[in-house]
């Protein structure tokens, strides 16, 4: 117990203070039994090998597997002041601990209530999507996750609740609304002459949350006149995604717009489906294919093969959704678009004050350590849950 070890196996260059008492170490790890106390302090040893795993990492050697031996440490550059200085070191680096763990939690508890008034506001936004309800999803003293306020409108809007409804909309299933049979696309592998059509990819039907092929996302192939006929796609067109590694895609509608003004084929992984345009507007039947509740009917749906999820043209026909008059429709649209755009100004503001929070973080530990100004700060890697590490003890 309290012997320092240096794990140089696999996850090299971490360095653990041991916090039990007789037990054994295997060969992925260097200890330092006889330690010089009166020389070097064990914890400013610790807190200087956290700065070092870079290092470590860096001059590691193995093809496999990287390894660290004993030699390689020794090799380590570092700069030892007196001891008396190491100690005033260690505490002022614990105090910082100190006051980052008070910051961590503090945050988390802002956190934890800030996802509750979140949670609250999209559920009155759900029971009434008043004017005023709408503003407290856009609250500046809690955020909502972007993709959440997204899946909300779609299924508010699919419900009838974004617009006034004069009565009811009547279900029907997709199959009831197509202009002409659906096409499975082009099955041919791509070529790299670039003069040759555009054949969309797969992830230029799923890429994008606001449901909008991303028609710069293509390969070429050769094609005969024929065929490029039979396959080019036209303002409207829904695609949609027949087979995918990933339940989330298959099945998930995209609208597309002809922006790119070329001429642009589907791969044979994304169904295209014509609407009825005198109908039924293909927008709305695209954002009402993608809401929640219809989701859950197509990932229903699905079948599982050779590791990958597949769903035939024929299955998603039967799908059903709501379809009230064109009109109606096409407010409906409107209003979703608007609410979108608002979800995209919130999301940008959200990463700008991100890289704000970043910035300022950077300022903080060059000030803390006197490193302004010199370009060399080094700060701790945030965690998924946007927690920066610290070292400890184990």
């Amino acid at each position: 117990q309290g012997t320092l070890v240096l794990t140089n196996s696999a996850t090299i260059g971490v360095p653990i203070v041991l916090g039990i008492e007789g037990c054994c170490i295997h060969d992925g790890y260097l200890a330092f039994p006889n330690f010089p106390h009166d020389l070097l302090s064990q914890k400013f040893l610790l807190y200087l090998f956290h700065t070092l795993k870079k290092h470590a990492e860096r001059n590691a050697r193995g093809l496999a597997q990287l390894n660290l031996n004993t030699d390689l440490v020794r090799t380590f550059p570092f700069g030892l002041p007196p001891l008396a200085e190491q100690k005033r070191i260690v505490a002022k680096v614990d105090e910082l601990m100190a006051l980052c763990d008070r910051l961590e939690a503090q945050q988390q508890e802002r956190e934890k209530q800030a996802s509750k008034l979140a949670r609250a506001s999209l559920a009155r936004f759900a029971d009434a999507p008043t004017p005023a309800n709408l503003s407290y999803l856009f609250h500046s003293s809690f955020t909502i996750p972007p993709s959440d306020l997204r899946k909300s409108i779609l299924t508010l809007a699919v419900q009838g609740k974004l617009v006034p409804q004069d009565e009811e909309a009547p279900i029907g299933t997709l199959e009831s609304i197509l202009a002409e049979a659906s096409v499975n696309g082009v099955s041919k592998g791509p070529t790299f002459d670039k003069s040759a059509t555009e054949i969309l990819r797969i992830s230029a039907g799923t890429s994008r949350g606001d449901f909008y092929v991303n028609e710069d996302d293509f390969k070429h192939v050769d094609l005969p006149p024929d065929e490029i006929e039979k396959f080019q796609l036209a303002p409207g067109d829904l695609l949609a995604c027949r087979f995918n590694g990933n339940l989330h895609y298959v099945g998930r509608f995209s609208y597309y717009r002809g922006e790119s003004g070329r001429v642009q084929v589907n791969p044979d992984k994304l169904i295209r489906f014509r609407i009825k345009t005198e109908s039924h507007c293909p927008r709305y039947v695209c954002l009402a294919m993608n809401a929640a509740p219809t989701r859950e009917a197509i990932e229903a749906l699905c079948a599982t093969t050779a590791g990958n999820i597949g769903l035939s043209a024929g299955r998603l026909k039967t799908v059903e959704i709501p379809l009230p008059p064109l009109a109606e429709q096409r407010r409906i649209v409107a209003k979703v678009e608007q609410l979108m755009a608002l979800v995209d100004a919130l999301e940008t503001q959200l990463a700008a004050s991100r890289a704000t929070a970043a910035n300022l973080l950077s300022a903080l530990v060059a000030e803390l350590t006197g490193a302004a100004g010199t370009g060399k700060v080094s700060v701790l890697p945030i965690s998924s849950s946007g927690h920066r590490g610290r070292p400890r003890n184990q």
